[in-house]
């Protein structure tokens, strides 16, 4: 378990309110000294998360949130009614935002690193695995559930990520990342009706399942922050108005 505290330069001891708050965690604020410290570095390599993060979510929320337009093509080829295949599209969103508290403990316990690359690739596969299914059933649990999780494991990735990275410009690097879902309602379907018009609903499935591939080996873009120490020393405490945060393990 890991506790996680605020300290700003301008003070050269912990308040009294976060005293208290240690105090029931057993914890000594005396003892600060050499703890570990995250630093977001605030730019440097945190803006290829944001223009990785931009490119997953538009892949992710493009296909989740557009699935309707291939409605028709796949029940008329599956012989179901239209209805059938929208409850595919409605686990689908459902898994997408059930899965967050499972998808942030997992982050936690393994690293936005390996649950965004597991998102990534679990998508492609259920995409891929789904274009060659003849019926529903098998269909609405590639997509509804395979493909919803791996929604999940893509999007809190690739905000988790991006909020380490950042503390001054967090707001800025979060706007720009989840520009990439507003693109993603807004290209995505020209792309799949008016570039891919002459081929099947199959073959664009496929096409879908590369893009999550390519979600997938962005994702290992998402490094992991070093940890430093840190000194009680007042001589050695970053200028005021910077704030730094104490990870005490």
């Amino acid at each position: 378990m890991s506790t996680r505290i605020s300290l700003h330069s301008k003070i050269s001891r912990v308040p009294s309110n976060l005293k208290l708050r240690l105090t029931k965690s057993s914890f000594n604020p005396e003892e600060f000294e050499g703890a570990i410290v995250v630093i977001p570095p605030d730019g440097g390599w945190g803006w290829c998360i944001v223009l990785a993060g931009l490119v997953c979510l538009f892949c992710a929320d493009g296909s989740a949130y557009c699935f309707g337009i291939f409605l028709d093509d796949i029940s008329k080829e599956f012989k179901c009614k239209v209805t059938d295949v929208a409850l595919v599209s409605s686990i689908s969103g459902g898994f997408y935002y059930i899965t967050g508290p499972i998808t942030c403990a997992a982050v936690n316990r393994y690293g936005f690193r390996v649950i965004g690359v597991l998102g990534g690739f679990l998508t492609a596969i259920s995409f891929f695995s789904a274009s060659f299914t003849n019926d529903i059933k098998p269909f609405l649990v590639l997509i509804g559930i395979g493909a919803g999780t791996g929604y999940n494991f893509i999007y809190s990735a690739s905000v988790i990520a991006v909020s380490f990275y950042f503390e001054r410009w967090r707001a800025m690097a979060m706007a720009a990342t989840c520009c990439g879902s507003s693109l993603g309602l807004v290209g995505f379907p020209p792309i799949m009706t008016l570039l891919l018009k002459q081929y099947s609903w199959r073959l664009k499935f496929q096409v879908i399942s590369a893009s999550f591939v390519v979600c997938g080996v962005l994702s290992f873009l998402y490094r992991p922050i070093k940890s430093t120490r840190y000194e009680t020393d007042s001589t050695r405490v970053p200028s005021v108005g910077k704030e730094i945060i104490i990870e005490i393990i």
